[in-house]
């Protein structure tokens, strides 16, 4: 029988690190499953280029805020205990190398601790494609985003007030949907900004966000995170998440951006015989 794994979090700002959070765990409701990874360092110092790989003038550089584009995970063939990733820079920044310096593993069964790794390591484990298809008509909220999210006729109940969207797993075995609670602006208060001059949306920038994540063809429900957000608002926290082909859930938890420095990452159930 398939579980449901509940994990509550808070992400709430650090004044000594702006645009950044961290996650509050309630150890009581921790399970199997799920677990948060914090990365060695002290931000935004996190990530330096690799000198075995990036062009001589870029040596002494390390990752500025703007020039990440997520982590890339891997794992060894028949050892899903454990996952290693590493930070990949924005496209265009080839002088930096195709990875970060740093390379970590952690294990996926528990609140151990993360290890550093070496190249030899990391070019034996094997990548974990990411996924996140969203491009099915019926995700569509528009400005409609009180109803449950459906796919295939089948209709995946949301959390939170307000539905952000939802994102599908390789061969769409999972669909993660994403909903808030908060107060938003009404619709007279809103506006589309203009070159020099931002928006105003009607998204509130704290509240409390919703990831759950179900099973298409059985419509039942694997995983549930909850957490309070704060800094900015509830969409922007999922826009960076997505699935390791149908085996994990990743969740960006400590930037809404693509700089790593702490997340979420959820074991999804085997199918049979894998």
């Amino acid at each position: 029988m398939l579980r449901i794994w509940a994990v509550s979090i808070g992400v709430i700002a650090l004044m000594a690190y702006p645009c950044s959070a961290q996650v509050k765990i309630d150890a009581s409701e921790v399970t199997a499953g799920c677990r948060q990874v914090d990365v060695p360092g002290t931000p935004p110092f996190l990530w330096s280029v690799d000198p075995a790989t990036a062009a001589p003038d870029a040596l002494n550089r390390v990752f500025q805020a703007d020039e990440f584009n997520g982590p890339e995970f891997r794992s060894l063939k028949g050892n899903s205990s454990e996952l290693y990733f590493a930070a990949i820079p924005s496209s265009g920044l080839e002088i930096i190398g195709p990875y970060s310096k740093e390379k970590y593993a952690f294990s996926i069964h528990g609140a151990g601790p993360i290890r550093e790794i070496g190249a030899q390591e990391w070019r034996l484990a094997q990548t974990l494609h990411h996924f996140n298809g969203t491009s099915q008509p019926d995700f569509s909220i528009r400005d409609d985003d009180n109803k449950n999210v459906s796919y295939k006729s089948k209709e995946f109940p949301k959390s939170g007030e307000h539905s952000s969207g939802a994102i599908l797993s390789a061969d769409a075995r999972w669909i993660a949907v994403f909903s808030y609670d908060g107060e938003q602006l009404p619709r007279e208060q809103t506006y589309a900004g203009t070159i020099g001059v931002p928006g105003v949306t009607k998204h509130p920038k704290q509240g409390d966000l919703y990831a759950e994540i179900y099973d298409v063809a059985t419509g039942l429900k694997i995983v549930a995170l909850k957490g309070t957000f704060t800094g900015d608002i509830a969409p922007n926290w999922f826009l960076t998440a997505f699935f390791l082909e149908d085996r994990y859930f990743f969740l960006n938890t400590g930037e809404h951006t693509d700089q790593i420095r702490q997340f979420w990452i959820c074991e999804l159930p085997a199918l049979p015989g894998k």
